[in-house]
């Protein structure tokens, strides 16, 4: 029950976290859509995917493996210190030198090649995002302090954009809020960690070349991922316009942060399952584990079925009537936070757990290769709907290749039920 407890508690500030991060961002979509409308609102989705690379790259796995590492070092505060160094030294020059990357090519994606300075600004946020270290105060599973710190930049930021954004030429100010609120948040939480002993350890370069070596499995898995999910609505606004991809981002932005939702029960189970990983449970524990992962998808099979019933109303709300078109999206997509719980509890709550590394990087990259190739064919055939259609068949794929291999592992009835 003590570690049920903890869970909760740590979740609930996650919640907190995650609802700063997403959903008060979703707030503001009623203020930037109607703002700048179809077009411009493409744009900046288009934007945004890109600069997801960029936060996969500073991240490079390390949300994974570094919960993992702290959830076994944490009583040792030396090692600790110098553990947390070395990744977030890693984060850095990898971000860094991506942001540069990715800036100079942007001139080379036709419906962004205009917004340089904007998309220069969403590169930076995202970096910041990415590396602001929430996975050490996951795994030390000390998240209050986190959660305070998104509160005040992302509530501030939030308060800014509802009552400044008016018209498409405040992208750039809208951007810029965004970008301040990240790197606040980035530069916070770093200097926040000394509050649990945690100093600043100069890595070696040697140890710099482990860190990276340990997550490369798992940068690929990620960045697979991440091709998979950003890619579509850059692939929409080539094949389709901007406007299209702006009323398919708005569906699939829905979509998302209902999703994640319950991601904070995720988040705040993993170093608890990491550290029952390769050893006998304790009944308590197998009991603790079942509970959680019968709630993320029962919550999810709810979020879902309220997304296909309202999908006409959300739409209206958030959209208005020029993104009348994204409600087919959304009902179409309805059904993939679902899905998503499903692959992610086989995935990221029993694979990872137990290193089982190099299977969950194979399902995630040929998953990638499927959509990407599936998207461009499904949305130049259907349109908007074939690229709804191409993510509902990837994530179904996805919860049948995980669940069969965990199958061959330790049974899928065992994840959710006693033996």
């Amino acid at each position: 029950m003590f570690q049920l407890r903890t869970i909760i508690k740590n979740a609930a500030w996650l919640s907190l976290a995650q609802l700063l991060n997403y959903t008060l961002p979703l707030l503001t979509i009623p203020v930037i859509a109607r703002a700048f409308e179809p077009h411009t609102f493409g744009i900046l989705s288009a934007l945004n995917a890109f600069g997801l690379y960029v936060g996969v790259a500073a991240n490079y796995g390390l949300c994974v493996t570094g919960p993992r590492s702290i959830a076994r070092l944490r009583a040792d505060a030396h090692l600790l210190s110098k553990t947390v160094s070395g990744f977030l030294t890693a984060q850095f020059f990898l971000g860094a030198a991506t942001t540069l990357i990715f800036f100079a090519a942007l001139p080379l994606v036709p419906p962004i090649r205009g917004y340089k300075l904007v998309g220069f600004l969403v590169l930076i946020q995202m970096f910041a995002t990415a590396a602001a270290p929430q996975w050490v105060y996951v795994g030390l599973e000390h998240t209050r302090s986190f959660a305070i710190n998104q509160f005040v930049c992302r509530g501030l930021a939030v308060v800014l954009i509802v009552f400044l954004i008016r018209a498409p030429d405040d992208l750039l100010l809208y951007v810029s809020l965004n970008c301040c609120a990240a790197v606040a948040i980035l530069i916070s939480t770093i200097v926040g960690l000394a509050r649990y002993q945690v100093r600043w350890v100069a890595p070696e370069f040697q140890e710099l070349i482990l860190v990276i070596r340990q997550s490369t499995q798992l940068f690929l898995s990620r960045i697979s991922f991440n091709v998979y999910y950003a890619a579509t609505v850059p692939i929409v606004a080539v094949v389709l316009g901007p406007s299209a991809a702006g009323i398919f981002a708005l569906a699939d932005r829905i979509r998302f942060v209902a999703g994640t939702t319950i991601d904070p029960i995720t988040d705040s189970a993993y170093p608890f399952l990491c550290r029952m990983a390769g050893r006998e449970e304790t009944s308590v524990e197998a009991w603790t584990k079942r509970i959680v992962f019968r709630g993320m998808v029962v919550a999810s099979a709810l979020i879902s079925i309220a997304l296909f019933t309202f999908a006409p109303y959300i739409i209206w709300i958030l959209g208005g009537d020029k993104f009348e078109d994204a409600t087919l999206v959304l009902r179409m997509i309805a059904f993939v936070p679902l899905l998503t719980a499903l692959w992610k509890t086989f995935g990221n709550q029993i694979m990872l757990p137990l290193r089982m590394d190099r299977e969950y990087t194979w399902i995630v990259t040929f998953a990638a290769l499927c959509s990407v190739t599936g998207v461009f064919v499904l949305t130049k055939e259907f349109g908007l709907a074939g690229a709804a259609l191409n993510l509902l068949i990837v994530e179904i794929c996805m919860v049948a290749a995980f669940a069969l291999t965990v199958h061959r592992r330790i049974g899928v009835l065992a994840v959710f039920f006693d033996h």
